[in-house]
């Protein structure tokens, strides 16, 4: 016995008897985007770490020690809350409860990212200094699109990051651009 069922470019067939299996598409794509993004977070967190380094030698001239070094311990203490975490999921074959955990801890890693790029807005773009304001503002800009590369399977955790830390970015920019 042939069914036939209408599709958007015509008719197909499909033979009655045969069955196929249900595959739960959500739970093996959160899985999946689980196993990539913890395989970047070592490389991403590297990454991150690095362009904060190269922003506070490149602003220690004209921007307060305090805040710089203050900025960089944030993100020193985020980078040491985020280890063991990723530790406790090295090795484990992601499904579905583990891989929403692991999405949730890693959005929030990143929210929390994103909340201190942003937060750098604040003092990161001194007055008078246009090429300061400028390095800063591209600064961002290459963070927001390395996240991508890093964050891009799980939107979430990748707006996690963007929204926080290009919007003050851009508003600081406008003000006292």
């Amino acid at each position: 016995m042939q069914c036939h069922y209408v599709r958007k470019y015509g008719l197909f067939g499909v033979t009655a008897g045969v069955r196929v299996n249900t595959v739960k598409f959500q739970q093996s794509l959160e899985a999946e985007q689980a196993r990539f993004i913890h395989r970047n977070v070592p490389i991403a967190v590297c990454g991150g770490m690095l362009a904060v380094c190269l922003t506070v030698v490149v602003f220690h001239e004209v921007v307060p020690g305090s805040l710089l070094y203050s900025w960089l311990g944030g993100f020193v203490l985020l980078t040491l809350g985020r280890a063991p975490g990723w530790l406790r999921y090295r090795g484990v074959t992601f499904g579905p409860d583990n891989s929403r955990r692991w999405l949730r801890e890693a959005s929030i890693a990143s929210l929390i990212s994103g909340l201190l790029w942003g937060a750098g807005a604040l003092f990161l773009y001194p007055v008078g200094e246009l090429i300061y304001q400028y390095t800063f503002a591209v600064a961002l800009v290459l963070m927001a699109v390395a996240s991508l590369f890093s964050y891009a399977p799980h939107y979430v955790t990748f707006l996690a990051f963007v929204i926080p830390s290009l919007i003050p970015g851009v508003v600081a920019l406008a003000v006292k651009g």
